[in-house]
């Protein structure tokens, strides 16, 4: 909610934006508002004192959820919830969610194929995994270890590989392009590429 008064116009010293007067913080002798304040703390690494303290006693008090794969806690309002009514399962990222529910079809029909059930959650229109770059082979790496197939740790599988898959397959020219096309400007065979 926006506040303006012709007396008083309280902001936030961060995001600029007029505030009540109510939902001004004091932090490191900056006014902000609640949402740069849950911002900063949350941004903090989890050792720092002032992290501990804002979600254990604080304002973030129930906010770190356990990832249901990896078993790493993370904020919860930054992650994936699997809507089930037999379990609450949350997971820190789209690769450690399919990674599970590719294991899980797995399990209840064995005669699935892992790789084809990756690819049905990552390259399919009726999932959501289509829209985003995922690593496939990380995936399937994840799902592998979750079904017990794999002796292989759980950190070297989240490293990437050379011979990694993504589901959108860019080149190296394709991500170079991208990661410039906000400062320049494009030529119109760049521009075509993007397309």
């Amino acid at each position: 909610m926006v506040y303006y008064s012709r007396k008083r116009i309280n902001h936030c010293c961060r995001c600029k934006t007029p505030q009540i007067p109510e939902d001004i913080r004091l932090l490191n002798n900056t006014l902000v508002y609640k949402i740069c304040w849950t911002d900063y703390h949350q941004q903090l690494p989890r050792e720092d004192p002032q992290s501990i303290e804002y979600f254990t006693n604080g304002d973030g008090q129930g906010l770190l959820t356990k990832c249901a794969l990896c078993k790493e806690e993370h904020i919860r309002t930054r992650m994936h919830k699997l809507d089930t009514t037999q379990e609450d399962s949350w997971f820190f990222n789209l690769e450690h969610f399919y990674a599970y529910k590719a294991a899980q079809d797995i399990e209840w029909n064995p005669n699935y194929n892992l790789w084809t059930r990756v690819r049905h959650y990552t390259e399919s229109t009726r999932n959501a995994g289509h829209a985003y770059d995922l690593n496939q082979s990380r995936i399937f790496r994840l799902a592998k270890i979750q079904l017990g197939d794999s002796n292989q740790d759980l950190a070297e599988a989240l490293e990437p590989q050379m011979n990694d898959r993504s589901n959108q397959n860019y080149s190296d020219e394709d991500i170079s392009l991208i990661m410039r096309a906000p400062n320049i400007t494009l030529s119109e065979t760049e521009q075509k590429i993007l397309d």
